[in-house]
């Protein structure tokens, strides 16, 4: 597959400091009052243009021809003008590159209101690579005309050196632009970082909730034991015992004799008199 080596197109506006411009040149636009051109400052590239006349000469007086020069370091070059279409004034320049006559630009307008705008009045895209001046002159020695000349721009093309292997970019040209591009590398990290920090955040939170839940929850402790009451009275003394005496504490043993006989009510103890039967055994304790 061949192998182009695509240009970059570089801008010298009309108020670069690389210009080079000799007298009877103004700024055109508000700052210049005497001018009588009048175009759209929104039009113009970036807004600014110079505005030079060349009037007709005569036999004692020739009058000199303003022009404009720059140094560049390319293959191709352009110039750019905006040209009134009014009557009164015509179009004439000379183009010189290393003081060598190149071409020229000659046009009468067709007598109306307005401006042609970016207008390219001379392109050479067969120059030597290397350094070169450039130099446009409006008007010519012994022109009897009166000529206008609204200077916008020059654009000139060098190689860069990086070969492009598109067949597609062959005879095209790409803006030079001083833009850097962002690493996107970086801010695709940057992105995943967050990503990952809030993952981690929700995370972290979930984990904090479920952990304050479970600490507010209450302690759950054995209902309390309710003691079994029974119909004997025994059974019923010793189940009472066992409770009121906490920590297998053993009650005393009732050492004194039972001369009556007792029977247990549910409301009051009776005692009956005429019972003669002796006495239970005493209480003996529990064993270990």
């Amino acid at each position: 597959m061949p192998c182009t080596l695509p240009l970059v197109n570089v801008t010298i506006d009309d108020q670069s400091p690389s210009l080079f411009y000799s007298d009877l040149w103004e700024v055109g636009g508000s700052s210049c009052p005497s001018c009588a051109a009048v175009p759209n400052a929104s039009q113009a590239i970036y807004g600014t243009w110079h505005d030079s006349t060349h009037y007709a000469d005569n036999e004692t007086n020739p009058y000199p021809t303003p022009n404009v020069s720059a140094s560049f370091n390319g293959t191709a070059i352009y110039a750019i003008c905006i040209l009134t279409r009014a009557a009164a004034w015509n179009s004439d320049m000379s183009f010189y590159i290393d003081g060598d006559f190149v071409g020229e630009f000659v046009k009468t307008p067709p007598g109306e209101l307005g401006y042609d705008y970016n207008y390219t009045v001379y392109s050479n895209t067969s120059i030597p690579p290397g350094q070169h001046r450039f130099t446009l002159q409006n008007g010519r020695v012994g022109a009897p005309m009166r000529t206008l000349t609204l200077f916008d721009a020059i654009v000139y093309s060098y190689d860069d050196g990086q070969p492009d292997h598109n067949n597609s970019d062959i005879g095209t040209t790409t803006t030079d632009t001083s833009t850097v591009s962002p690493n996107t590398g970086f801010i695709v990290g940057l992105a995943l970082a967050g990503v990952l920090a809030m993952f981690w955040g929700v995370i972290a939170f979930i984990l904090y909730r479920r952990q304050r839940r479970h600490s507010s929850e209450p302690n759950h402790s054995h209902p309390p034991i309710t003691p079994f009451v029974s119909a004997d009275p025994h059974t019923q003394t010793a189940a009472v015992s066992s409770i009121s005496n906490p920590g297998n504490c053993r009650p005393k043993p009732d050492t004194r004799r039972q001369d009556h006989c007792t029977t247990l009510s549910p409301h009051r103890l009776d005692v009956d008199p005429s019972c003669t039967r002796e006495a239970p055994p005493l209480y003996e304790p529990m064993a270990d």
